[in-house]
């Protein structure tokens, strides 16, 4: 006979099965709100941290559309936005450098302007009263100072002009031999000048009275007290495309220091030495750009070259300020 078989049977109360599930619900439903909870605060969180800067940024910008270029903005984290803070602080203070640069050109060529302006204002009483004085020196037989008086006329007539900016090597040179001829009879053989200028380049357009201040600034520092004979040469060459004039002296010249500092004020326009020399610089990068203008050799005992670097007339090309960096 085989064994009898047994049943297991297990009974469970339908109310301990529904706590169960209740329990499990509450559970779940408690995870699900504390999931919910935890995303909301980190999207509250992440949102104030990208609204923040950004409205920083806003509140930036709006100032400076309102005129105030004072503006700068903080940022102590290190992230995403501390770049473009950094970047758009940089570029106020930039549009702050150009209106500032702007502004001082405006004010530098109304200056100009009203010197122009008053220097013509009756050019005619000036040759007239120089052709008299020529005419007197000739009948008493004054012929250097007739032609002394003849150089100086020419130089008013060519400086106050109205033919534009503009005008050739040859006319330029034209107007600084007048200018030597009234300094010769001052210095009388203690000034010795030599040309040696290209006379392919005798044509070329360059911006009117480039070359006299450097020989002028030469002949007044260089030499103050003609002590012994002050030698000068004047030179012109092609330097690629660009026209380069050199100044060059015997005289006591300058220390490397002295150099630095006179280019330094060329360039932040200040300093009371060398203001021929400076406006020619000044000029020079304006009409041409970064690598044009004034340089500077000199060494003690030895004398300086000062020379001008400039464009050709077809490559002028006005200098640009960068407001943006890369």
């Amino acid at each position: 006979m085989g064994e009898p078989g047994w049943t297991l049977v297990g009974v469970v109360p339908q109310t301990e099965l529904l706590q169960q599930i209740q329990r499990f619900n509450r559970i779940f439903s408690v995870m699900v709100i504390a999931i919910l909870a935890a995303v909301m605060s980190f999207a509250i969180v992440a949102a104030r941290a990208i609204l923040r800067p950004l409205k920083k940024i806003s509140k930036g910008m709006e100032r400076v559309r309102e005129g105030n270029l004072n503006v700068v903005l903080e940022h102590e984290d290190s992230d995403e936005f501390s770049a473009i803070i950094r970047q758009f602080n940089h570029m106020v203070e930039r549009v702050h450098g150009l209106v500032d640069t702007i502004y001082e050109q405006q004010r530098h060529y109304r200056e100009a302007e009203i010197v122009s302006l008053l220097s013509k204002l009756n050019p005619h009483f000036l040759y007239n009263s120089l052709d008299m004085i020529y005419w007197k020196a000739i009948i008493k037989g004054e012929e250097e100072l007739g032609a002394t008086i003849v150089a100086l006329s020419s130089i008013l007539r060519y400086s106050i002009s109205h033919r534009g900016e503009f005008v050739t090597v040859h006319e330029d040179m034209g107007q600084l031999e007048c200018y030597l001829r009234i300094q010769g009879m001052r210095f009388e053989d203690r000034l010795q000048i030599s040309f040696d200028i290209q006379r392919d380049m005798l044509d070329e357009q360059i911006p009117k009275l480039v070359i006299q201040p450097l020989v002028e600034n030469c002949i007044k520092y260089a030499f103050p007290d003609m002590a012994r004979i002050g030698r000068i040469a004047v030179s012109g060459y092609r330097s690629k495309n660009d026209l380069v004039f050199d100044v060059a002296d015997n005289g006591a010249g300058m220390p490397e220091e002295k150099v630095k500092s006179l280019l330094a004020s060329f360039e932040a326009d200040e300093g009371d030495t060398g203001l021929g020399i400076r406006l020619v610089h000044q000029r020079a990068k304006f009409l041409y750009g970064e690598g044009y203008g004034v340089s500077i050799r000199s060494e003690v005992g030895e004398g300086t070259v000062v020379s001008v670097r400039i464009g050709k007339r077809g490559l002028l090309q006005p200098a640009k300020v960068n407001v943006y960096n890369a």
